[in-house]
């Protein structure tokens, strides 16, 4: 007997069975509909009908907790063991980060400098939602990556799952906190977080400086390095799309990205640049 069904905010369906020792996935359905019942992201294996429910219960706690802020995937409640909200027409950053970087690699100067106002717009823009939802409570997203920036039809970037996130207020942020554990993706949790240290306002500017990583320099699958920070990682260090300096107001783009994904990046947080360096790093580059 399947005890919930879940329509992910990209299309993506999940069937949990509740005798099921995991999350069965379904194949993809692509609907229009402003309303569907959500669980979305990746599912990983292991995740038990109970532990389903309490991220879901704790995203339902989380949008209480921020007051439903636009910069959020929009949310319409929560019914028994699903929520529902806003599909996202335009998908998330994985499509930026695929098909479009790979024309720009080997494309034309003009090609190559559409796509780099582009990433940067949508990056800054990440930056900028964070900091609005840090104004109203946030304390960090902890789980910023591709998958979890969803865009909407005029390409507005909209933050997704927020069940792993902190806030800013302890009491309020204990809620299911143990329930929902701490299923980070190595490649962009920071390293505080990692090791289980606590997570500061920092956190979400290490996974921005390693999408950059992915929007800008060598894609290559890391093995052993890949809980290393990124100014440690030498087989990726190489920023690979970047037009020529012609295009921009400062004289070396390529070593001006260099240098903020190094700061962005930095293992000690308290040498790490915080979200408003970040964006106006960005915002520099971009103009």
């Amino acid at each position: 007997m399947i005890t919930s069904l879940a329509v992910g905010a990209t299309g993506r369906t999940f069937l949990c069975h509740e005798t099921l020792p995991k999350v069965l996935k379904a194949p993809k359905v692509y609907s229009r509909h402003p309303k569907l019942a959500s669980f979305y992201g990746e599912t990983k294996e292991g995740n038990t009908y109970a532990t389903q429910c309490s991220h879901i219960l704790r995203e339902d706690h989380m949008y209480e907790q921020l007051h439903l802020s636009p910069s959020l995937v929009r949310y319409f409640g929560r019914e028994y063991d699903s929520i529902s909200l806003e599909y996202a027409k335009e998908g998330t950053l994985r499509r930026l980060f695929n098909q479009p970087k790979e024309r720009a690699k080997h494309g034309s100067e003009e090609v190559k400098l559409r796509y780099c106002n582009v990433a940067l717009d949508l990056l800054t823009q990440v930056c900028s939602a964070i900091l609005d939802l840090q104004d109203i409570g946030l304390l960090c997203h902890a789980d910023i990556k591709p998958g979890n920036i969803f865009l909407n039809d005029s390409y507005t970037v909209k933050i997704g799952d927020l069940s792993t996130s902190f806030l800013q207020d302890s009491s309020k942020d204990a809620f299911l906190r143990e329930a929902v554990g701490t299923n980070y993706f190595p490649r962009y949790a920071s390293q505080e977080l990692l090791h289980n240290k606590k997570p500061t306002t920092k956190v979400d500017v290490n996974a921005i400086g390693m999408m950059l990583v992915d929007a800008f320099g060598e894609h290559k699958t890391l093995s052993t390095a890949k809980e290393q920070p990124y100014h440690k990682r030498k087989d990726i260090r190489e920023i690979i799309i970047m037009p020529s300096a012609t295009s921009f107001s400062i004289i070396d783009p390529k070593q001006k990205l260099d240098e903020i994904i190094f700061h962005a990046t930095r293992t000690d947080p308290r040498q790490r640049w915080d979200l408003a360096t970040l964006r106006d790093a960005l915002i520099e580059l971009r103009e």
